[in-house]
């Protein structure tokens, strides 16, 4: 940004110093219209880059800001939602053992499955 920046000033300088040239008929109006069209060129590449730097500036504190919450969340036990954290249960069905993830809230439960019971281990 410092390199357009740098740019951006000696193409004023140049469109100040042809527009003088201009009115004192020095120069063509050709030349001073290419001189302007850098100008004005860098000008608006200049702002652009600005409105970016500010736009990831934003979107860096937003995402930051949403990550300390989530960690607060955690830490507390309870997501923004409302949902307690996620835990491995292990239930027991027929003889054999399955493994789910199932929410605090749930754990102890019983939950059924199509007829079939799990019960927790």
């Amino acid at each position: 940004m410092q390199e357009v920046e740098i740019l951006m000033k000696n193409a004023e300088a140049d469109y100040i110093r042809f527009k003088i040239l201009l009115e004192n008929e020095a120069v063509t109006r050709q030349q001073f219209e290419d001189v302007q069209t850098k100008y004005e060129s860098l000008k608006a590449k200049l702002e652009t880059m600005k409105r970016q730097k500010r736009s990831t500036h934003l979107t860096k504190m937003e995402q930051t800001q949403r990550l300390e919450q989530n960690e607060a969340a955690y830490r507390s036990g309870t997501s923004r939602t409302g949902i307690n954290r996620i835990e491995p249960v292990i239930y027991r069905r027929a003889g054999t053992v399955q493994r789910h993830d199932v929410a605090q809230k749930r754990s102890g439960r019983r939950i059924g499955d199509a007829g079939r019971s799990f019960f927790r281990h």
